[in-house]
């Protein structure tokens, strides 16, 4: 660097610094409008705003420092298939209530609430065996009376031409902030690729998960509690194949496929009131109910998926909601049918009336392509005949 060179940085420099102890008396406007009277030096002039800009930007925006705990969980290591434990990261879930909620009411609503009234949800599931044993052992303002779900998914990654799976572990608020995009309804607790997991890594992981979610909805000594909020547990969403693996539900390509009663594909005797085919009121399988109670005295405990240390606790109400493919067109015209009744009624939701208008629109693009063959068999026949 030439003599000269270090002589025009050491007077920018410090004509920067006394700009910069110039800043406290004169505020973002003035130090912004003062920044134009370089005119002769646009470009420090242009390096100079945009400091200004940052650190104005930067001092106003809440940060969010939510910690990142380190869990042992134990992992494959893929070349020599030994299993080790491992200080895997996680945000849990308590920690980014606690750090949502330092930032101010405000944002802890708009996270967890939305502009929601939770108390309309409340007052629809409460006769619900799931809603009425939340609201059972909650006696506040149902309004702050916050429902959560636990997601998990996978999801397939490229690199080149190699594809890849990552396991992502989420939670969010149930119902309330459906109409949020992705990136401010799903808060991520931990993600990791599949092909490092073995037979360990789920029940380590989801004790240390559990404990996390128990101390959120069972303790009330949060913050927020003075304030009326509470969470509570409602539901398992996310990828349906995920969901059945890592809960060991009944496998839904089983012919005995459902968890709630004992309704068949086939039944080897004939007898088709007991199969999915009937959907009746009165089908033999809709006379049948298996409660958690049921299940509970039937299962040995060793036997009740990985996810116990939370579901099972007195505090927690705890429900699987799945959705599965229809068997036939005919139950998709049934279930549309039934959806736009449950909707039409003069006390139902947003959530039914936006269930029912997907399985109406489900169903209408069925009839179409069903037209489409129709016309196209109709139109060969005339040809043929030509």
């Amino acid at each position: 660097m030439t003599p000269y060179c270090s002589a025009s940085v050491q007077v920018l420099g410090a004509a920067a610094a006394e700009r910069k102890a110039e800043q406290v008396d004169r505020g973002f406007d003035g130090n912004l409008a003062a920044v134009a009277a370089l005119s002769d030096a646009p470009a420090n002039a242009t390096t100079l705003a945009d400091l200004l800009v940052t650190e104005f930007v930067e001092g106003n925006t809440p940060a969010i420092k939510v910690p990142i705990k380190y869990i042992g969980v134990r992992f494959v290591k893929p070349s020599t298939a030994e299993i080790k434990v491992q200080q895997f990261p996680c945000i849990f879930p308590h920690d980014l209530a606690v750090e949502l909620w330092r930032l101010g009411e405000p944002y802890f609503r708009y996270f967890f609430l939305g502009d929601q009234d939770a108390s309309s949800l409340w007052n629809h599931v409460e006769k619900t065996t799931w809603g009425s044993r939340i609201l059972a052992d909650f006696q506040g303002d149902r309004s702050k009376l916050i429902p959560i779900t636990f997601y998990g998914d996978e999801i397939y990654t490229y690199k080149n031409s190699e594809c890849g799976v990552v396991a992502v572990l989420a939670w969010a608020t149930d119902y309330l902030t459906a109409d949020r995009g992705p990136l401010e309804r799903y808060f991520t607790i931990a993600g990791f690729a599949q092909y490092l997991e073995c037979e360990h890594t789920w029940p380590d992981l989801s004790e240390e998960l559990a404990k996390s979610f128990r101390a959120l909805v069972s303790r009330d000594d949060w913050p927020w509690c003075q304030e009326g909020y509470k969470f509570s547990f409602s539901s398992v969403t996310g990828d349906l194949k995920w969901v059945k693996e890592r809960f060991q539900m009944h496998d839904y390509n089983a012919n005995e496929f459902c968890s709630y009663c004992n309704v068949v594909k086939r039944d080897l005797s004939g007898r088709l009131e007991n199969t999915l085919s009937d959907f009746r009121t009165t089908a033999a399988h809709m006379q049948v109910r298996i409660t958690h109670e049921d299940y509970i005295e039937a299962t040995a405990p060793e036997d009740t998926f990985s996810f116990r240390f939370l579901a099972f606790a007195t505090t927690v109400s705890f429900m699987i909601r799945f959705t599965a493919s229809a068997a036939s067109k005919a139950l998709s015209f049934w279930l549309a049918d039934e959806a736009t009744a449950f909707a039409s009624r003069p006390e139902a939701t947003d959530l039914d009336k936006e269930c029912a208008k997907c399985m109406v629109t489900y169903t209408a693009m069925l009839r179409m392509l069903d037209a489409e063959a129709a016309a196209e068999v109709q139109s060969s026949l005339w040809n043929d005949d030509a």
